[in-house]
């Protein structure tokens, strides 16, 4: 069994690397942390770049990618201290979709792929807090 990375998945690697380290300097991170810590402008620069469809099937505008590639973009987006929910939109929306009716899907899931809409997953036990 061979676990080394495809070329594509290395090229994909190395784009986003290219990316955090252009676009994501301390200076930056430091100014997201003091203004609370998230930013829809940087998950709209994920989209952009095509991130946030990378796993969602082609036919509902994704690049049909697995979670290989999106483990890829995470460990990336991890290294460079990315502060974006890049793992519910990349995972757990998809999945979730599938479940979904079919005009709920057609409704929902390009807007998630592209990154027009954001979907996280919110779960907490009852008594929790």
């Amino acid at each position: 069994m061979n676990f080394d990375f495809t070329d594509d998945q290395l090229s994909l690697r190395d784009a986003v690397a290219r990316w955090a380290e252009k676009a994501f300097s301390f200076e930056r991170r430091h100014a997201l942390a003091k203004a609370g810590g998230r930013s829809r402008a940087v998950y709209q620069e994920l989209a952009d770049l095509g991130l946030t469809g990378l796993t969602w099937p082609v036919e509902h505008d994704g690049l049909g990618l697995g979670s290989v590639e999106a483990m890829v973009v995470m460990e990336e987006l991890g290294r460079a201290l990315v502060n974006a929910p890049y793992a519910a939109a990349a995972l757990v929306a998809p999945a979730l979709m599938q479940e979904a009716p079919a005009h709920i899907q057609t409704q929902w899931a390009p807007k998630m792929a592209s990154g027009q809409t954001l979907v996280v997953w919110a779960h907490q036990e009852p008594g929790a807090r």
